[in-house]
């Protein structure tokens, strides 16, 4: 199931909510949440809370080489290019590489099911938020009315 960044964020905040697991199903929601991000996703993301405790953050573009985000590591080499102009250094565009938003991420027809059963019962509650509508879309597409 290919999922955003913000959609495995959700999935690793709604499966811990969800009462009523079987050890088997409570296994696998473990190992789901434990592999929604790579490490090297974690490190290229950067994942983080904002201040206002309510937002999370994270990178879309991968700024480790970047001129603008690392002017420290270039400002050597801007200073033998440009000798004249050494003490200013250029307001420059961001040259990060894109991080990719989306992955494919292996959820059990069980899981599935599950995570389904639990939004719908959101849904009849009416505590879905507009953050959940991709997300209740994947996960209640084949999953019947309950």
């Amino acid at each position: 199931m290919l999922l955003t960044v913000f959609e495995r964020l959700l999935l690793r905040n709604i499966v811990p909510q969800i009462q009523g697991w079987n050890y088997a199903h409570m296994k696998e929601a473990r190992e789901l949440i434990e592999g929604l991000f790579t490490e090297q996703e974690e490190i290229d993301l950067q994942i983080h809370n904002e201040n206002d405790g309510k937002s999370v953050k994270w990178n879309l573009l991968n700024c480790k080489e970047c001129i603008k985000h690392n002017q420290e590591l270039w400002k050597e080499e801007w200073k033998t290019m440009f000798p004249e102009n050494s003490d200013t250094f250029p307001d420059i565009p961001c040259t990060g590489i894109p991080i990719s938003q989306e992955r494919d991420i292996s959820v059990s027809d069980g899981l599935v099911k599950k995570i389904g059963k639990f939004l719908k019962q959101l849904d009849r509650e009416e505590k879905l938020g507009f953050e959940h509508m991709t997300f209740y879309e994947k996960m209640t597409e084949n999953t019947p009315a309950s």
